[in-house]
């Protein structure tokens, strides 16, 4: 990497144009009135600060995830600020590094067979691109999907390649991570932590309570592994407790039902994982899943379960919102179906390369079925289809779905591989952990489309980064 002195003889220039560009750019803000100016000396210093440390300004961004917030410059470009200038600015520098020093990256990295599943998915990507029915939605999706896989996955495997690495990372997304928690969970006892009012508690850091609890719900096996480093430590260890304790609280009080079942699933699928069973009940889970999709495809089957439109409404309180989910008369869950249906048909339209990524909103509702209509169908707030496995077939067509549910395969079961190769206890315990919270965002996005944002995709390909390691670790111990 770029060495921590890799600039000494020109310090007291690059002081001097940071001065003159810091006076300058308030200058420029102040008579045009167009404050966005004043951020230009702060990229600036970022771009000093990663010129001479990578892996600080690496662990920097990860500490500004949980506190990033969407921003919207018109109504068709926004950004997370300031995680995603960050991501640029890392992904540009280890380009130039990358070039400079091919080795960077190792070839056993480079041929593992995740990494190969994980290239083929960003190749049909470019390939779905290419035939989309909107060009400019597409290629925004493509430019960011692209900085992502550089920088969490490429320089992610570089920076976080050690255990003792990850601890730092950990750090920093948990410190932030928890004043986010406590910031929402204080504004929601304010309200008596009311369900009608939970969606807009976490502003501005997460979009909704969906987000938020995704998000969150990440943290609990991450948590879990910390405690695990401090046995010797009982003061820390204590707190690590607490806040996993104070994280189950803030994900009850999401009232997500997605991260409930996220959170559910995580100690059935640590017994699956330790009995080398993961691989079956994928199968089986695959299984009835199509069969399902099968049986409520048949002769439209699924219009005899269409509900009544008066009866699908928004509930304010939790007993009622149960409910009326379980006689399928909730609001979020006919919408959902609603999608469903809409994404389903969209797919028969356009089904080998799909309508392009990020598509789904452009061209979604004349395949709706008005049957399935519910009062919040108009979607303002253009949210998808609520499901990223369909969104893939929708948008990327059935080649992409079946890329991507193979890698999917391939990573939880590559997870459990390597929890059973590996001798060193911290390292089993690191695999699970890491497995567990894959499990936790595969279970999320059955319910939401949340692999494409900042707060949940990062951690998502560093995951696939820290695998890939793992496993070429663990080689390295059974030929030792």
């Amino acid at each position: 990497m770029i060495p921590s002195k890799a600039l000494p003889l020109y310090e007291k220039s690059l002081f001097t144009i940071a001065a003159l560009l810091t006076l300058g750019s308030l200058l420029v803000g102040w008579l045009t009135y167009n404050y966005y100016w004043f951020a230009l000396p702060f990229a600036f210093l970022f771009l000093y600060i990663t010129l001479a440390d990578i892996k600080f300004a690496f662990y920097l961004l990860l500490f500004c995830l949980p506190l990033s917030i969407e921003f919207s410059f018109t109504s068709s470009l926004g950004t997370d600020l300031p995680t995603e200038p960050l991501m640029i600015g890392l992904m540009l520098v280890f380009i130039v590094s990358w070039m400079s020093n091919k080795k960077l990256i190792t070839k056993e990295f480079l041929s593992h067979p995740l990494f190969f599943l994980l290239s083929l998915h960003f190749l049909w990507i470019i390939i779905a691109v290419i035939y989309s029915s909107n060009h400019l939605v597409s290629v925004k999706y493509l430019l960011a999907k692209t900085w992502y896989l550089v920088v969490f996955v490429f320089l992610g495997s570089l920076v976080l390649s050690e255990l003792k690495d990850f601890k730092k990372a950990f750090w920093c997304i948990f410190i932030p991570t928890m004043a986010t928690i406590f910031y929402t969970l204080a504004r929601h006892s304010q309200k008596g932590f009311s369900f009608a009012d939970v969606n807009t508690m976490m502003e501005p850091f997460y979009r909704n309570h969906v987000a938020y609890a995704a998000f969150v719900a990440q943290m609990i096996p991450l948590t879990w592994l910390a405690i695990g480093w401090y046995k010797k430590k009982p003061n820390i260890r204590l707190i690590l407790i607490a806040s996993l304790i104070v994280i189950l609280v803030a994900v009850y009080f999401s009232y997500t039902r997605s991260s409930w079942l996220s959170v559910i699933a995580i100690i059935p699928c640590a017994f699956l994982i330790k009995h080398r069973l993961l691989g079956k009940s994928l199968l089986l889970g695959a299984v009835l899943i199509i069969s399902g999709v099968f049986y409520m495809g048949y002769q439209n089957r699924y219009l005899y379960y269409a509900p009544n439109f008066d009866e699908t409404i928004m509930h304010e309180d939790l007993e009622s919102h149960l409910s009326a989910t379980y006689n399928m008369e909730d609001i979020s869950s006919g919408e959902r179906v609603f999608r469903w249906i809409a994404g389903f048909r969209m797919w028969e339209a356009n089904p080998v390369v799909g309508y392009g990524p990020g598509n789904f909103n452009n061209f979604y509702k004349p395949f709706a079925v008005s049957s399935y209509a519910t009062f919040v169908s108009r979607n303002p707030e253009r949210s998808t289809v609520h499901n990223y496995f369909l969104l893939l077939l929708i948008e990327q067509g059935i080649i992409g779905l079946i890329i991507f549910s193979i890698f999917t395969g391939a990573l939880l079961l590559y997870g459990q591989h390597i929890y059973h190769q590996l001798h060193d206890i911290q390292l089993r315990r690191f695999a699970m952990a890491l497995t567990l919270t894959l499990i936790v965002i595969y279970v999320n996005t059955f319910l939401s489309d949340l692999i494409e944002t900042d707060k949940v995709g990062t951690l998502y390909f560093l995951i696939v980064a820290m695998l890939i390691n793992l496993d070429i670790k663990s080689r390295k111990e059974v030929v030792s």
